[in-house]
Formats: structure tokens, C-alpha cells, sequence
């Protein structure tokens, strides 16, 4: 009898200890697209809360510059072990795209939870409409290898937010037409640039259409006419001559002069190469904000080709009052295991010969890291680096139909940098260990050995 008394005292501890949790599923109800304002959906959302041995009730409220656009059936959940469903009514007082915040509070902290949600609501009496002129688009008529651009004007009123798109569909040939930008403004008058761009020798077709929520699509068609076949590709950028002559104890580069999707050739003292192939760093702009851009994307491309672009620095002295070297890296459509390699260059000139060697560092490369802007900053005092010295930017890979992009900008040298603690300052490389580029040919050089990329020894 004492065992079976003690069995129960155990069993009894057992659910006294047990934890509080609670957990939540969300289901939308409503299947509108949008909904019309000043109207009241009472059950949009569904929100079903479960929660075990809370020991206090739970408060529920919503938060956020459009938390008076919806309204939730229950506000608490009272405490013990139950399963609660909550309802968030949507009521719109005006268009676009709205968003609040669901918050779950308990005197437990850890129990504290959130999540939004948003909905979309519309004016029935000013609905969203697109139209377009296009009356100045005449047939185009170039040779292939050549470009040649027409304009056209959108005007938008009411969308619901940036919910409008521009495409080109039913391209006869893709890549043949480019247009200048996809996204169409809330409420505005747009001038958008289409580029005939064709690559042989026919005639092209394309339809182009701007559209969205609620809007009726709109679309004109356009002919393109190529007379001739295209010429053998030209190699783009400068020929790999590096010029010493007169470096520099302070430098700045914002690559504000750079031509848009054009290739970087003779800009300001940089060396740009293609050591692989034709394609070489090009200018881009991010909204009116230029920098150097580098990729192996071919749009249409079915087949690969090796590629190797470096962009060189102008020649740089050590000897200088603050050794600060910062600039900002960018890379977009990153992917874990791409094929393309994208590193930062410590480079030496010795007489005919150029040595390259990495700088190890944490550079993007993964999808997470996309779309993102990274400054880096290194201080280079006391590091064993030559009188004269540049910085490379150095892209490697696989021309065709891979998007890895990578894109620099802000280059500075000798300027006072805020240097975080955080950050280690760069290895340059060593006398023992270096690369030489000779031939188009990368050559390492160990121990007064010489191997191949391989690690074959020559």
C-alpha cells in the first residue's frame, strides 16, 4: 500500500510540473483580392491559439499603423489548457496594402508572441487604371550585335501599392527586347525605354503589357527588324598593362562617370581585364547611384565558357598618413554551391611579372546574403605590404545562363575609416606563397617551387 501511495504522489508531481505553451495556426477565410473600403469583412482571418497549463490569462492586441483597420472577436485567453479561436475582422477606411500586428502578452515571458498579417483594400469609386502611349513606337530596324531604344509613357492612377508590373511577353526570341524598368508607380506618369537588342540577322516580334491588382492589362505590340548577322564578339576592356607611375597616398572612388551596362574601359587610372573570355566589369546604377558590376549571365545562353574579370585598382602608396582601405560589395542572385567565385585581390608588380593573392574574407555568397549592401574596412598598419600596391576585384567562373552578380562601389585609400573592433584587420600575403598571372595563366609560386592551379608542380 505505501508503494501505491507513492506511485500516486509521483503521478501528481509529474502534472503539477507540467510547462506552459501555447501555440497558433492562421487561416485567411476571405479569398478576395481586395477588399472595397468602408466595408467590414468580420471573419478575414482565423486564428486558432492553443495554449496548456497557462497559469494567468493571456492578453491579445494589435499593433502597428494600420492596427485600426482590423478588429479581433476575442482579446483574451483565459488560463489553464484550452483551444481558442480568434477572429480578425478587416475593416478598411483605405486602399493599398495594409498590415498590423497580432501580439499575445503574458505575465511569462517567454510565452510573448506576434505575428502580422496584412490585407488589401480598394476605392470602387476610383478604381486602379493603366494606360499607355506608344504612339512614337515605330518598327526597329538595326543590324545584330547593335541596340537601338524607343520610348513610351504609363500613366497609373490608384494602384494598390506596388502591386503594377511592365513585362515583354511573347518575345519571338528572348533577350531580343529589354525594357528599362518592370515596376509601375502608384500614381504617376512613367517614361519607360524598350531596347531592341537583336542578336541575328530576322525579324522580332514582342508584346508588351503593364498590369495589376484590379487594373485592367494593357498592351502593344512592337516589330524589330535585323538585317545582318552579328560580328564575332569583340573583347571588352583594357589590355592588361599596369601603370605605376605615380600612386596614391589618398584615393576615392565612387565610379559616378560609369556607363550603364556598358563595359569599364580606360575609367580613371583602374585596370579592367578579361583574362578569360570576352566579358569584362561593366557600369550599373542603382537608383541613380553608379558602381563597377560584374556577371557571367547571357540571357537565352544554353551553352558555358570559362570567364575570369579583374578589376585593378589604380596604383596605391603604402607610405600614407592613415592606411584605411574600405569599399562596398554587393551580391545578387547568390546561391549556396554557385559556380562562380568572386574575391578580393592583394596585387604586386614586379617588373613584367604580376602577383595576385586573395584576401581572406567573408565575402557574400549565399542567398540570404543577396540584394544586400556590405561596407568593409581594413586598417593596414604594420602589415607587410609593398611600397606600391593595388586592389583587385576578381570574378571566376562559367559564362552563360549563371546569375551570380556581384557589384562595388565606394573605393577609398588613406581616408580615416571607422575601423570596428569586430572586424580583424586583412592578411596580405606572404613571401612564401604567391600567384603569378602570366599568359592569361595563374602559376602559384611556393616555397621557390611553381604549381599549376592543380597543385601540380611544374
Amino acid at each position: 500500500m505505501k508503494r501505491f501511495l507513492l506511485f500516486l504522489l509521483f503521478i501528481g508531481c509529474i502534472v503539477m510540473a507540467q510547462a506552459e505553451a501555447i501555440s497558433f495556426k492562421t487561416t485567411k477565410l476571405c479569398n478576395d483580392v481586395a477588399t472595397p473600403i468602408n466595408t467590414t469583412v468580420e471573419q478575414y482571418f482565423q486564428i486558432t491559439a492553443t495554449a496548456s497549463a497557462l497559469e494567468a490569462p493571456m492578453s491579445i492586441y494589435l499593433t502597428g499603423a494600420n492596427a485600426d483597420q482590423f478588429a479581433l472577436s476575442v482579446e483574451t485567453i483565459e488560463a489553464g489548457t484550452s483551444t481558442t479561436k480568434i477572429y480578425v475582422a478587416f475593416r478598411p477606411t483605405k486602399i493599398g496594402e495594409l498590415k498590423a500586428f497580432v501580439n499575445f502578452e503574458s505575465p511569462t515571458d517567454s510565452l510573448n508572441q506576434g505575428f502580422s498579417i496584412k490585407a488589401m483594400a480598394y476605392d470602387p469609386a476610383n478604381p486602379p487604371t493603366i494606360t499607355i502611349d506608344h504612339a512614337n513606337i515605330t518598327n526597329f530596324t538595326v543590324n545584330a550585335g547593335k541596340q537601338q531604344q524607343q520610348s513610351f509613357i504609363v500613366t497609373t492612377k490608384n494602384l494598390l501599392d506596388w502591386s503594377g508590373t511592365i513585362i515583354i511577353k511573347e518575345q519571338s526570341t528572348p533577350g531580343t527586347y529589354i525594357l528599362s524598368s518592370t515596376t509601375l508607380q502608384k500614381n504617376a506618369t512613367q517614361t519607360f525605354t524598350l531596347t531592341f537588342s537583336p542578336k541575328q540577322k530576322g525579324t522580332f516580334t514582342a508584346t508588351i503589357e503593364a498590369s495589376a491588382l484590379l487594373a485592367e492589362s494593357v498592351s502593344f505590340q512592337v516589330t524589330g527588324i535585323c538585317a545582318n548577322d552579328v560580328d564575332p564578339e569583340q573583347k571588352e576592356g583594357d589590355e592588361l598593362i599596369i601603370d605605376e607611375s605615380d600612386p596614391l597616398a589618398l584615393y576615392m572612388c565612387t565610379f559616378d562617370e560609369t556607363p550603364r551596362n556598358g563595359a569599364l574601359q580606360n575609367y580613371n587610372g583602374w585596370t579592367n581585364v578579361a583574362t578569360k573570355g570576352t566579358r569584362a566589369w561593366w557600369g550599373y546604377e542603382f537608383d541613380g547611384d553608379a558602381c563597377a558590376k560584374v556577371t557571367p549571365y547571357v540571357y537565352g545562353a544554353t551553352n558555358e565558357s570559362e570567364c575570369q574579370m579583374i578589376l585593378i585598382s589604380p596604383a596605391l602608396k603604402a607610405n600614407t598618413e592613415v592606411p584605411h582601405l574600405g569599399f562596398d560589395i554587393r551580391g545578387d542572385f547568390l546561391m549556396e554551391g554557385q559556380v562562380g567565385i568572386f574575391e578580393v585581390l592583394y596585387i604586386e608588380v614586379e617588373g613584367s611579372e604580376l602577383y595576385l593573392e586573395p584576401i581572406q574574407m567573408a565575402l557574400p555568397h549565399t542567398e540570404e546574403e543577396s540584394g544586400m549592401w556590405i561596407p568593409y574596412v581594413m586598417d593596414l598598419t604594420g602589415q607587410n605590404i609593398a611600397p606600391v600596391f593595388h586592389i583587385g576585384f576578381s570574378f571566376t567562373g562559367l559564362r552563360g545562363p549563371h546569375s551570380e552578380t556581384y557589384y562595388v562601389d565606394n573605393f577609398t585609400w588613406g581616408h580615416p575609416l571607422n575601423i570596428p573592433n569586430s572586424v580583424e584587420t586583412t592578411t596580405t600575403p606572404s613571401v612564401q606563397t604567391r600567384k603569378l598571372l602570366r599568359d592569361g595563366q595563374v602559376i602559384i609560386l611556393r616555397d621557390n617551387k611553381a604549381y599549376n592551379i592543380l597543385g601540380i608542380e611544374l
